[in-house]
């Protein structure tokens, strides 16, 4: 968006369901503990998978390629998909509780 704060996915092809966005400003810090906050406005119904959302330790200026996926992003640490959590640490998938 023309302020850097909105991103909107447009896809016209059925089933296609990756995008990645990423924020090059550091995250906010309240009481000592790093936080962001995401707004859903709109989502696509029916899909298999749902939105995931993280953090990665990479600064923006060092992701020279954009990635297809965001557990191509390393090291990220995520939490979504269909209830899974993707460790980049040890690269290994887990599960929501």
């Amino acid at each position: 968006s023309w302020d850097g704060w909105t991103v909107t996915k447009v896809s016209k092809e059925s089933g296609q369901l990756q995008a990645v966005a990423l924020g090059g400003a550091e995250m906010a810090s309240f009481g000592g503990v790093r936080y962001f906050e995401l707004i859903v406005e709109k989502a696509t119904k029916n899909q298999p998978d749902g939105i995931a959302v993280g953090v990665t330790t990479v600064p923006p200026e060092e992701i020279l390629e954009p990635t297809q996926t965001s557990d191509e992003l390393d090291p990220s640490w995520m939490v979504g998909f269909d209830g899974a959590t993707w460790d980049g640490q040890t690269l290994s998938w887990g599960g929501c509780d």
